[in-house]
């Protein structure tokens, strides 16, 4: 990591004084999460996701950056399972800039980490991920957006359908119904003509969802409205 990003790891990331205290017994939990012993690490990360909740954030955060890339994934993942339940924005300036030094795994569970929240506020990392040289992680990006305000993402969704890598192009055609958008279905048609059969296949599903949508936004169209299409199908 350069000395640049190192900075701006050290702005947004919490320092070791400001975390929260930690009892014997907190310690010891956090120390388990990254046991061998996967009995250990599941006894952990329940009691870390389940009885300190919210009070564990900044320490699984503060994890991130200096653990390995095994106890970065068992703390992105209890980090994930507290936010399904209890979310905070206090997290995004942290990871967002962690991302942009991470691996393509980490990368990815970012990512996932991020659909908990559901907030625009995440969009610059996921935009950034569109971007990304590794198709995992593009196709990631992807699955975030059927998450993340999809109604607003069809631009982002097209970009994607437009991808080298087939795995991409799945993945924006596997989401793409959740913007409710009818504007995709020409985009879903063209799609039919993909050159791999795996994102030709995840067309009618994708038509399905986009049918689902559509319908609880407006369950009567008009004729002229190109939603009519899904109330005679």
């Amino acid at each position: 990591i350069s000395a640049k990003a190192n900075r701006r790891l050290d702005r947004v990331f919490p320092r070791e004084k400001d975390l929260p205290e930690l009892s014997d017994l907190e310690k010891e939990q956090f120390e388990k999460l990254n046991s061998l012993d996967r009995n250990e690490e599941s006894k952990a990360k329940a009691f870390i996701t389940k009885q300190m909740k919210e009070r564990a954030v900044p320490h699984l955060v503060n994890s991130l950056r200096t653990g390995d890339s095994v106890s970065k994934f068992r703390a992105i993942d209890s980090l994930t399972t507290i936010l399904k339940k209890t979310p905070t924005d206090s997290v995004i300036p942290a990871l967002h800039e962690l991302f942009k030094v991470s691996d393509d795994t980490t990368k990815g569970n970012i990512l996932t980490c991020f659909w908990q929240l559901k907030t625009k506020k995440v969009m610059p990392t996921v935009l950034l991920a569109m971007k990304d040289e590794r198709e995992y992680v593009r196709a990631t990006a992807a699955k975030a957006l059927g998450f993340i305000d999809p109604a607003s993402q069809l631009a982002n969704f097209t970009k994607l359908l437009k991808d080298p890598n087939y795995t991409v192009r799945q993945a924006a055609v596997d989401h793409i119904g959740y913007t409710g958008n009818p504007r995709a279905i020409p985009l879903l048609i063209k799609m039919l003509d993909d050159e791999h059969g795996q994102v030709k296949s995840a067309v009618p599903t994708a038509f399905y969802y986009l049918q689902e949508k559509v319908l609880e936004k407006n369950s009567n169209p008009s004729p002229k409205d190109p939603a009519f299409i899904f109330s005679i199908a």
